[in-house]
């Protein structure tokens, strides 16, 4: 649990970093940071429910996870783009930035 705690914290001060270094982004930066933090957060809590319970079914837990991450990135992406007045290029950067960098810090 203390890993989780770290990783929210660490994505919040660094969504609070960026929103200062490029102003008037703020809303897409934490909007690109929300949904991988949300699924890496997700992900893990639930595999270390099945490694406790079920060991010999957590390749099928990822394998389910897989795809419902794939649904729930694509409606997200979808619904955050139809915010008003949002700019798409800023989300895709953080959005891209953050996805890689937690799914790094998940595999590890």
């Amino acid at each position: 649990m203390r890993e989780i705690s770290a990783v929210v914290g660490l994505s919040v001060a660094s969504a609070i970093v960026a929103s200062r270094m490029v102003p008037g982004a703020s809303r897409e930066i934490v909007a690109g940071m929300a949904g991988p933090l949300v699924a890496v957060v997700a992900t893990w809590l639930v595999l270390r429910r099945a490694v406790r319970t079920n060991p010999a079914g957590v390749q099928q837990v990822m394998v389910g996870g897989f795809v419902v991450k794939l649904v729930f990135f694509a409606l997200y992406v979808v619904a955050v783009a139809q915010f008003p007045g949002f700019r798409a290029q800023a989300f895709a950067a953080s959005f891209g930035i953050y996805f890689v960098t937690l799914y790094v810090i998940e595999a590890v």
